[in-house]
């Protein structure tokens, strides 16, 4: 009876054991994770992986504060997100958006929600630049729905926000991001007159037509 009940208690002992070792490594685990961070430029990268759209880039990021947390690590940060080749690609980006918009009328702000704009932010843009290209061309809409005889074509937009890493396969993966757009945005240096760009964005939409017909 007596070596019943010591075996009991020896199992209970070991389990114990058991489980405090696991505990102990749970809590090792969590404070390397915690007390690691992505370095400088692992954290660029992978925000300029989060932000990628055709004509446009990333530029100038900065990181603010950061707060590595038991499982993954905060950070805060802003950049700027501009078109790639500035003023020069301005009239030609926004001339493609246009044509896309296919506006009849005076609707101009209901352009960004056109069904072919729509898709090709979808295809030509990761989840976390869309809005922000929709934000710039946006502006774009507004000034033709007033009637502007120039348009100021905007070429960048500060973004600031905060972004969530979690250790991954490939080193850090953002899991999670959220941004805030800047109301003061880049201009090209010179407006473009609104029949230009106007009439741009109906030119290529002809010349598509007609290629779609051969």
């Amino acid at each position: 009876m007596g070596g019943s009940v010591g075996g009991k208690s020896g199992g209970q002992l070991v389990k114990r054991r058991g489980m405090l070792a696991g505990v102990a490594l749970v809590l090792c685990g969590m404070m390397l994770t915690g007390c690691s961070r992505p370095g400088e430029d692992e954290f660029k990268r992978r925000v300029d992986e989060a932000f990628v759209c055709k004509g446009m880039e990333v530029a100038d990021i900065n990181r603010l504060d950061s707060m590595p947390g038991i499982y993954s690590y905060v950070a805060r940060y802003n950049f700027q997100y501009r078109l790639t080749d500035g003023d020069k690609a301005a009239q030609d980006f926004y001339a493609k958006l246009l044509e896309l918009a296919e506006v009849k009328g005076d609707d101009w702000k209901a352009a960004v929600n056109a069904p072919k704009v729509q898709a090709y932010l979808l295809d030509e843009c990761t989840e976390g630049a869309q809005p922000i290209v929709e934000s710039m061309f946006e502006d774009v809409l507004t000034q033709l729905g007033e009637k502007k005889t120039a348009v100021r074509l905007p070429v960048a937009i500060p973004v600031s926000g905060w972004a969530e890493f979690m250790p991954g396969k490939r080193g850090w993966d953002i899991t999670m991001h959220r941004e805030r757009l800047g109301e003061e945005l880049v201009y090209s240096q010179q407006p473009v007159k609104r029949d230009v760009l106007v009439k741009k964005a109906a030119g290529s939409a002809k010349s598509g037509k007609k290629g779609g017909k051969k």
